[in-house]
């Protein structure tokens, strides 16, 4: 990577210039979630001159539900922050590109003993793409802001196409409220149509400026998860949509403990509690087609911990990052999960498609499925993200999870079907 200060003056040049050119009074359209962020975020631009236009999208059919979906408030409380602006706001659903893009696929990933990250897929599918195009085609603005807590560099030039280069996303300045692991999979190519005007604030000064304006939801409790899984536990949620399969629990041996409702309930890490048992046990591995629930001992047993991982669906902010990892090996920091503190690992092409990442010290519950963001050694630039596609140190260190792994192999046919249903009910 190039030299740190080297870096940062980039940076700041862009920003100047970015600074500049919104000088001239633009109109902008904002995504009002209904929280504090997106109506400071408003706020500001409006500051600045801007003419400013709110749009509030549904994502989640409330009828649904039973009471435990924010959207109707949620849409109160952005109407409420819009008149005060003196801003029109304009409603968007995407209940039914929700469901097929994120929703979908949500349910999809669980069955098959992943663990997806909805918001990811959010922001990559729904927010920065059809909201973004909606903004632009619908309501003619010529960006979309958002109360995102990230970072956006785009070169001279680039928001207008003038030039060619790559629109780069950092980490927030506020590392406690950074979203940037969120937006890790968000296409290149529309970073430049994006404002994050919450970029350089923390929340306390966010909530300031909100009180200062006379926000009516300068105090509004920030949410927290999935909208609509609400107040209940995530496991009553998803039963209203997959059906039990129930299966063995396993300790890593593959013996059998006690019996579970389902694999699609569990991801690795979590505490399993298991009746009659009195030692603390977390789940380590979850195999689809055995049913089997792998457990150990404790929060503290090797099998928790991993270091090399593979990675796929990888989204590159910039062809030079794929060209370098698919063409040799470079150091980089990682992230598996929202506000983890971030691992150096060597990152290296693994099969087509695909990229190893060595880890330099032990991650706890890296899960299939899950999120993955890369950033640069010595800077804030977030790289890229893709999402884990195996774990290896499980495979080389436990047989009985190897195992599984040939059993899927048997299960092609018939025939392997019929002896590996025998095997499991010995």
């Amino acid at each position: 990577p190039e030299p740190s200060n080297q870096r940062r003056g980039m940076a700041l040049k862009a920003a100047r210039r970015l600074l500049h050119g919104l000088r001239i009074p633009k109109k902008i359209a904002v995504g009002m979630s209904g929280g504090v962020d997106s109506g400071v975020a408003a706020y500001i631009l409006k500051q600045q001159g801007h003419r400013v236009v709110g749009v509030h999208m549904s994502n989640w059919d409330a009828s649904d539900e039973w009471g435990y979906c924010t959207g109707e408030q949620d849409l109160q409380s952005a109407r409420a922050v819009c008149k005060h602006l003196d801003v029109p706001l304009y409603e968007a659903s995407f209940i039914g590109e929700y469901w097929t893009l994120v929703f979908q696929e949500l349910l999809d990933g669980l069955e098959r003993g992943v663990t997806p990250n909805p918001d990811v897929l959010c922001n990559r599918y729904i927010k920065f793409d059809k909201l973004l195009n909606y903004s632009r085609e619908r309501l003619g603005a010529e960006f979309l802001a958002m109360g995102h807590y990230a970072r956006i560099h785009t070169p001279p030039g680039g928001r207008e196409g003038e030039i060619e280069g790559a629109s780069e996303l950092w980490m927030a300045r506020d590392t406690d409220k950074d979203q940037s692991y969120f937006l890790s999979r968000v296409r290149e190519e529309t970073l430049k149509h994006v404002l994050l005007p919450l970029a350089n604030l923390d929340k306390q000064q966010v909530r300031e400026i909100a009180r200062k304006a006379g926000l009516p939801n300068a105090d509004r409790r920030s949410s927290v998860g999935i909208c609509m899984v609400g107040r209940r536990k995530f496991d009553q949620f998803i039963s209203g949509y997959l059906d039990e399969r129930p299966g063995w629990f396993v300790d890593l041996d593959g013996h059998k403990i006690a019996p579970h409702k389902g694999i699609h309930l569990w991801t690795i890490g979590q505490r399993a509690k298991v009746s009659g048992k009195p030692e603390a046990l977390y789940v380590v591995h979850r195999d689809v087609f055995t049913n089997q629930i792998f457990l150990c001992e404790g929060n503290s047993h090797e099998s928790l911990y991993a270091r090399k991982l593979v990675i796929g669906n990888c989204n590159w902010f910039s062809s030079a990052n794929l060209s370098t990892m698919t063409s040799s090996s470079e150091t980089v920091r990682v992230r598996a999960r929202h506000q983890m503190p971030l691992a150096i690992a060597e990152v290296s092409s693994y099969t087509e498609g695909t990229f190893l990442v060595e880890l330099s010290e032990d991650m706890y519950g890296p899960a299939e499925g899950q999120a993955v963001s890369f950033y640069d050694l010595k800077t804030d630039v977030c790289l890229g993200g893709g999402e884990i596609f195996g774990v290896l140190d499980r495979e080389e260190s436990y047989p009985a999870i190897a195992a599984c792994k040939a059993t899927r192999g048997r299960m092609d046919t018939p025939s392997g079907q019929v002896r590996c249903a025998e095997e499991l009910d010995r």
